[in-house]
């Protein structure tokens, strides 16, 4: 029987070791505008649509844009990543924790600002199948710090805010999944705990979730 509960989790830098990827494609290709950028800059900015990724980093240089030049450095960033993104690897326990909750019959979401493109070629085929619901950058008008990819998540499976539990590694992400009224578990893999303090909760990896309970807790 499928519990009425949905357990959401982020992407990059929850799941995946992807965050020096993503700051690597993004280095590359705004390099070519004398834009330069370090992981301080970027990393505070993980869940912000790609879109307002160029545009912050623009506007930060005091560079002129118009929405052809952001169309491009997006599209040009996504090529970037895609063609290195076999090197990604798992965080530990990922794997284990998607099937456990499963067969606790919880419902499983994934909620990212990366592109349905880039989920489909970051995550293995087998662990893709066991989401209920994906909600992905390209299919929202407001992504993170927006509650509306999370919110659409639920919508999705009918299943309200009271019985969600989001997992997430970066401050945008915990102030989206706050503005849908979601609980939130943050998880230390990218952030320290300062930063990741507006969290319900923090852990520093998988296995707490089933050693303290967390999955069960009200």
């Amino acid at each position: 029987m499928q519990n009425n509960r949905l357990i959401l989790f982020d992407l990059d830098g929850t799941l995946i070791k992807s965050m020096k990827l993503h700051f690597l494609s993004w280095k590359e290709v705004l390099k070519n505008f004398n834009i330069n950028i370090n992981e301080t800059d970027y990393y505070p900015l993980e869940g912000m649509s790609l879109d307002k990724i160029t545009q912050f980093f623009f506007d930060k240089n005091n560079i002129k844009y118009n929405e052809r030049i952001v169309s491009s450095i997006v599209k040009k960033k996504k090529e970037i990543y895609l063609s290195k993104v076999n090197k990604i690897k798992l965080y530990p326990f990922v794997e284990k924790t998607l099937v456990k909750i499963k067969e606790k019959n919880f419902y499983l979401g994934l909620v990212t600002s990366s592109h349905s493109i880039q989920v489909n070629h970051s995550l293995p085929k087998k662990l893709i199948k066991l989401f209920d619901v994906i909600i992905s950058g390209d299919v929202v008008t407001n992504n993170k710090p927006h509650p509306e990819p999370f919110l659409m998540a639920s919508k999705k499976l009918n299943i309200g805010y009271d019985n969600c539990l989001v997992i997430e590694n970066a401050p945008l992400g915990i102030i989206s999944a706050k503005k849908a009224k979601m609980r939130c578990i943050a998880i230390t893999n990218t952030n320290n705990r300062f930063i990741l303090k507006d969290a319900d909760f923090i852990i520093d990896n998988f296995q707490d979730l089933f050693i303290q309970n967390l999955l069960e807790f009200k």
